[in-house]
């Protein structure tokens, strides 16, 4: 009888020891999974920024925040042009929103030049290289999987946004887009829309109930003859949740980049 409870014992603590050892096994794959897709993104406040900016407005340009990507120079004013007239390129300011104040909207809509778009395309380690060429980066998958942060400094607050979409989308149908808050069906067609026409699945769950962020400048990637934009557009997401990183899978419409990426040459003399 002794050596039959004995036996059961023994019995037991292997299956308590192999259980432990799987648990600790599967713990350890998680954590360097989580481990291996965190931001290095930092939320950094930009209100001294905009302080020293709004000293240079005038009539016509009016400083009412701040815009970062991860991953890029971008990391510039934005202003509210109050003539409706689009932001000049030689100017030192860099982005402006559609909106013509400095209040935070449910949807939030900033362009910005691409100065790899003129005839005299300045050298990336020119100062004039940090507008908004380096959206252009999204197109690459690499850059898309470890850049998934924007920061929004508007009206005395840091917003913290997390991609969703990047896409190429027509002028027209962006121009034509609702201005200010959105009501929600207004919100679930501009959602339904980047996500549509993005080249990656972010797998990332965006409703007509959060807040939307698009960054938006213009690309002759597809020739002179097409009036593209892209477009990359966020969620507001709360800085407990900085680190994570989205899953990245490419789209049809990913296809369509690299096929204009091939032909980048010609397009680049189509335009020049």
């Amino acid at each position: 009888m002794l050596k039959k409870a004995a036996k059961k014992h023994n019995q037991l603590y292997i299956i308590i020891a192999t259980a432990i050892l799987l648990a600790l096994g599967l713990f350890i794959i998680i954590n360097f999974e989580l481990l291996s897709k965190t931001s290095d993104f930092e939320e950094e406040s930009r209100l001294s920024n905009i302080k020293k900016e709004k000293k240079k407005d005038d009539d016509i340009y009016k400083t009412v925040g701040w815009i970062r990507v991860g991953g890029t120079k971008i990391d510039i004013p934005v202003v509210a042009i109050t003539t409706g007239k689009d932001l000049p390129v030689t100017r030192e300011r860099y982005s402006w929103t559609v909106n013509r104040d400095d209040k935070f909207y449910n949807s939030m809509r900033i362009y910005g030049h691409n100065v790899m778009n003129l005839s005299s395309t300045p050298r990336k380690n020119s100062p004039a290289f940090k507008r908004f060429e380096e959206l252009m980066s999204f197109v690459y998958y690499d850059f898309a999987k470890d850049n998934q942060y924007i920061q929004l400094t508007i009206n005395n607050e840091n917003h913290l946004y997390r991609i969703f979409s990047v896409a190429m989308i027509e002028y027209l149908t962006m121009s034509n887009l609702p201005v200010g808050d959105h009501s929600k069906d207004e919100l679930k067609r501009e959602i339904k829309l980047f996500k549509d026409n993005s080249i990656y699945d972010y797998n990332l769950k965006v409703t007509s109930h959060d807040n939307i962020l698009s960054l938006v400048t213009c690309t002759r990637m597809f020739g002179n003859d097409k009036d593209i934009e892209i477009v990359v557009s966020a969620k507001e997401v709360d800085n407990k949740r900085l680190k994570r990183l989205s899953k990245l899978k490419k789209t049809k419409k990913y296809d369509e980049i690299i096929e204009a990426l091939e032909g980048d040459e010609s397009n680049e003399e189509k335009t020049a």
